[in-house]
């Protein structure tokens, strides 16, 4: 059962897996897959909305200081993760039935994506600058400058190497091998070669003149 803020994550980061893993369905030519994670993502994506709505109501109910910044400074935030949120429900809904290379299903990531940051930015800006209410600010549980520097410098370093290597691997899975064809043929169908349709007639062959067995073409003088 989803509950508290861990059931919340949860369902979020379902509701990413299957937003996500429908355009990959889509482009591996499955449509039964694609159907399946289209209803996970529309499952998910009620879950995450019903477990936000339920987390105002405690906030409001328990905590209002915090729901006075929610619905205050960091509203317009809670504005664009419900307006998102409701996009990616439609796409998800809707995303099949749009032929080629799923459009819908690739903006689909998009919004569902801005949805989760959002309410993760909306909970930040309501908080701030309070890490744990009502005394730990952020300036007060922050480590002292020289740590702060050092792990700066060190996750710089570490950036520079990874997301090259992330990039390249996004590329080198998301672009379609020769094996899976384009989209909507089931992976490992050949193309048909072109040709004559079945109801035109073929070109008929020039007959070959009969030659006497032994005797060899000579070239021209």
């Amino acid at each position: 059962m989803v509950r508290g803020p861990h059931g919340f994550a949860v369902a979020a980061c379902a509701f990413l897996a299957a937003s996500y893993l429908t355009l990959d369905a889509r482009r591996s030519g499955d449509a039964g897959l694609t159907r399946y994670f289209r209803r996970r993502a529309v499952a998910s994506g009620l879950v995450v909305g019903a477990c936000s709505v339920a987390g105002l109501l405690v906030l409001h109910a328990g905590a209002p200081a915090l729901y006075g910044r929610l619905t205050g400074r960091a509203l317009p935030l809670v504005a664009v993760a419900v307006a998102a949120g409701l996009a990616s429900l439609v796409l998800a809904a809707r995303g099949g039935r749009r032929t080629g290379r799923g459009g819908r299903l690739a903006l689909l990531r998009l919004t569902a994506a801005t949805a989760v940051a959002a309410v993760l930015w909306a909970w930040g800006a309501a908080q701030y600058p309070f890490l744990l209410r009502p005394g730990l600010t952020i300036a007060a549980g922050a480590a002292p400058a020289a740590t702060l520097q050092a792990t700066v410098i060190a996750t710089a370093v570490g950036l520079a190497l990874l997301l090259p290597s992330l990039a390249w691997l996004l590329v080198l899975f998301q672009r379609p091998s020769a094996a899976q064809g384009p989209p909507g043929r089931p992976a490992g169908q050949p193309d048909r070669p072109a040709g004559p349709s079945a109801g035109s007639a073929m070109p008929a062959r020039p007959a070959r003149s009969a030659r006497p067995a032994g005797q060899r073409d000579y070239p021209p003088r």
